[in-house]
């Protein structure tokens, strides 16, 4: 008769594009967890994990090394001294999360906003821009919240994402361009 008598019939209350997403995130983590020597920087980077752990950096490399970056390997080298795999695995799975985070809090269609990323070939940075890329969908995510007027927590996220790649730094400049009235003037200075 159509009645709901507040119970359902499947036993764990789990909706089937919960599973979906849940399997396509485990899917594009380990991809990249298991990508073994694919990407252009994969052995550099596998090396200075190693060499950071070693505590054998040349001066030229700390310079270029962002301090979020030698915090983590130094944090992992203590649980995995030698397993550089670990440090791509936690770089892959928060880079996943926070992209995931961000459409599914910003996205008016997050299927298809997952799917316009891998098909414009961004999941595929992830690879080859590991640092940047996390620290880009960190700050993707920090825009919500400045989406929101909550320009701490912004700040606190941008800050993070630039002490894993100075890039992102950059976008410090919303907090004081985020809600001026943009004409033709302002778009060219």
């Amino acid at each position: 008769n159509g009645r709901n008598y507040g119970f359902t019939l499947n036993p764990f209350f789990v909706k089937k594009s919960d599973i979906f997403r849940v399997l396509s995130f485990i899917l594009l983590v380990c991809v990249i967890i298991f990508r073994d020597s694919v990407g252009a920087d994969y052995d550099s980077y596998a090396q200075i994990y190693l060499d950071i752990v070693r505590n054998n950096l040349l001066d030229i490399e700390i310079t270029w090394l962002s301090p979020g970056f030698r915090f983590i390997c130094v944090l992992l080298g203590n649980i995995a001294p030698n397993n550089y795999y670990l440090m791509f695995g936690i770089f892959g799975f928060f880079s996943v999360y926070y992209l995931y985070k961000s459409i599914y809090k910003m996205s008016v269609s997050p299927y298809q906003s997952l799917y316009l990323f891998i098909c414009f070939c961004l999941y595929y940075q992830f690879f080859n821009q590991f640092r940047q890329m996390l620290a880009i969908v960190i700050t993707l995510y920090a825009l919500s919240y400045l989406l929101e007027g909550k320009r701490i927590l912004f700040s606190v996220y941008v800050l993070i994402s630039a002490m894993l790649h100075s890039s992102s730094a950059v976008f410090f400049v919303l907090l004081f361009v985020g809600k001026r009235h943009l004409n033709y003037t302002a778009l060219f200075i």
